[in-house]
């Protein structure tokens, strides 16, 4: 019991250390992707203050004409459209331009060879001894990735060489004799990414 109890702690280790090495990284880039669409969706937030506003005050004089009932009804449609607006900014807007860049981040052979190297230097560094094989993006060249990793990670690779998987970018490293998939894919990032993206740029569209 206490040695699988061990294993199940290294691979606990390696998954943690990976998330660790992986997201600060990625995170600096949404970063920058998040002031990006900042600034273009601040030119659209303005203009929908503007449109809110002059709604507003046209719903107020048509309000003063008719009865106090109309009010709550006015106050209630503006409300929907905004919120209306601020979905439509973010479904149409931020998550494909984020979907997007993080796509291309993660699809040159370069980036891919790093996230390979570091999967199976984790793998490594714990001392796990098993079969490996390296999954990378479906539309990389393969040759390309196999010369960026070097002879040293290769040897360590089920076939000397990655394989292509059915990512759109990215890489995974799956432990054979463990059964046990460590995910740097486009997929998983994306995933990952999208909740706390997400939550920084609706604070910013809705209380800013």
């Amino acid at each position: 019991m206490q040695p699988t109890q061990g294993k199940e702690e290294k691979i606990k280790k390696i998954c943690a250390m990976l998330k660790q090495g992986t997201l600060d990284p990625a995170r600096i880039e949404a970063d920058e992707i998040i002031a990006k669409a900042k600034k273009q969706a601040a030119a659209i937030l303005e203009q929908a203050r503007s449109d809110a506003k002059r709604l507003l005050e046209e719903a107020a004089e048509k309000i003063k004409e008719k009865h106090q009932v109309l009010d709550a009804s006015m106050h209630l449609a503006c409300q929907q459209s905004l919120q209306s607006l601020m979905h439509k900014i973010e479904e149409e807007f931020f998550a494909p331009t984020f979907a997007t860049d993080l796509c291309a981040a993660t699809q040159g052979e370069s980036t891919i060879a790093k996230m390979v190297r570091v999967l199976v230097e984790g793998v490594e560094k714990e001392g796990i001894r098993s079969d490996v094989v390296a999954y990378v993006a479906k539309h990389v060249k393969v040759d390309a990735v196999n010369a960026e990793l070097g002879h040293a990670v290769l040897e360590r690779l089920k076939g000397k060489s990655v394989v292509l998987g059915d990512m759109k970018g990215g890489a995974s490293l799956k432990l054979v004799d463990k059964k046990i998939k460590l995910d740097l894919s486009y997929e998983a990032l994306k995933a990952l990414l999208m909740r706390y993206v997400r939550e920084d740029f609706r604070k910013f569209v809705f209380h800013a």
